[in-house]
């Protein structure tokens, strides 16, 4: 993580240990918690560990970019489980889905379209998959 987001969430976890803590309180209790906050986060090292999701060569990339775009293909991606929107452009010919997925199966597509995701899918192989993200 980068300097400027470090200091960033940094400082949005202070200000929501703040929020949190200051929700009920009265005002005579207002100072004493604004200082033990402060004192905490100049007293002790925070450091944010970095989480890389992936599978042997498979790996969870964001989706959020594609999500519900026109323009790209409507077939939902595997994602490890995340899914997400297919990242390709969709084809004219071929009913917003992208080449690939319109082969595939397009409307009948195993894991669905973003109009209709199957819930629980089931490959060709005969697995059923279960996604991480409701």
């Amino acid at each position: 993580m980068n300097k400027y987001y470090f200091e960033f969430v940094l400082q949005k976890l202070k200000q929501d240990s703040k929020d949190v803590l200051l929700i009920e309180e009265n005002s005579e209790n207002t100072d004493i918690i604004l200082k033990e906050i402060e004192l905490y986060f100049t007293t002790n090292t925070i450091t944010f560990n970095e989480v890389c999701i992936s599978s042997g060569t498979h790996q969870v990339r964001n989706r959020d970019a594609y999500q519900d775009k026109v323009n790209k293909c409507k077939a939902l991606v595997w994602n490890e489980g995340y899914g997400g929107q297919c990242s390709r452009s969709s084809n004219s010919d071929c009913n917003g889905f992208c080449k690939t997925h319109f082969r595939k199966g397009g409307h009948d597509w195993w894991l669905g379209t973003v109009e209709q995701r199957i819930e629980r899918p089931v490959d060709s192989n005969g697995k059923i998959h279960y996604w991480i993200k409701e």
